[in-house]
């Protein structure tokens, strides 16, 4: 797989899609607070009937950009998707690699996965 220009720029403007997610979903939550105060602040039919409407088309609004943002990867993820496939499955790395490296390759794995997973006797 090649790495085009094209998906280049979109790699690293992930992070400035993820902060535009984080605005609107500012946004979003501003909208059902305003909402919920036309509810309870206002007794006429019509303006409870906008209040409800513009309270879920708000609550929906904000399901959607919480699940964007949470799907879509910072700029150092993507990389890190598309680096370490080309990295870990190159034949350097699956022939090449002399044992000492491979073993110090183990080493740091264990390691990592020693910080990343709960210790039971810290509870």
């Amino acid at each position: 797989m090649t790495i085009t220009p094209t998906m280049l720029y979109w790699i690293l403007m992930l992070d400035n899609i993820r902060t535009v997610l984080g605005v609107c979903m500012g946004l979003s939550v501003f909208f059902i607070v305003v909402s919920f105060v036309i509810l309870v602040n206002v007794d006429t039919r019509k303006s409870n009937i906008c209040g409800v409407i513009s309270l879920i088309v708000s609550a929906l609004l904000l399901i959607t950009f919480i699940s964007g943002r949470a799907f879509t990867p910072s700029t150092k993820q993507m990389a890190t998707i598309i680096v370490a496939p080309k990295l870990i499955n190159s034949n350097f790395v699956q022939k090449d690699l002399p044992k000492e490296a491979k073993e110090l390759y183990g080493m740091a794995k264990s390691y990592l996965k020693e910080q990343v997973t709960p210790n039971k006797e810290s509870k």
